[in-house]
């Protein structure tokens, strides 16, 4: 059994000597009924062309203890983050002292960014101490699909 921490190290690792491109996507309020009735024509696209992993789960229920789990590889008690962080919410920060996937990209020689909701309690213009050299703080989802393919190609 291989810890994700160490999935994430040997992925980037063995990336970097091939030097793919890599491309993640999160997104918010999917669930096993996807697509049910929608139409995702551009999603579908994607799953055809890149890496869908089918037997993945979701630790919390909750968004930013969940983004912590997937960027640090860590359930969320060792991330830190137990609950939202937001301006409603008693939660904490993610520790940028963690390891975490940005960080490991960058580390392995990969041009890294961060595009849409961060919703981990730092600023997401500015999360370089995550290992994000570009992570632009945009509002709405057309400024963040524009600026993503703007920085992709």
């Amino acid at each position: 059994m291989v810890s994700r921490r160490a999935f994430l190290a040997a992925s980037a690792a063995a990336f970097a000597a091939r030097c793919p491109n890599i491309l993640v996507f999160m997104s918010d309020q999917e669930s096993a009924l996807l697509p049910g009735p929608a139409s995702l024509p551009n999603r579908d696209r994607l799953l055809k062309r890149g890496l869908e992993f089918t037997n993945a789960f979701c630790n919390t229920p909750q968004c930013s203890p969940a983004r912590a789990a997937l960027l640090t590889g860590l359930d969320p008690n060792r991330a830190g983050v137990l609950t939202n962080v937001d301006g409603g919410s008693l939660g904490r920060t993610l520790n940028p002292a963690l390891p975490n996937i940005g960080r490991v990209f960058q580390d392995a020689g990969y041009r890294t960014a961060y595009f849409g909701k961060w919703h981990l309690g730092h600023d997401s213009g500015g999360l370089a101490e995550f290992g994000f050299a570009e992570s632009p703080s945009l509002r709405g989802d057309d400024d963040i699909v524009r600026e993503a393919a703007k920085w992709l190609s």
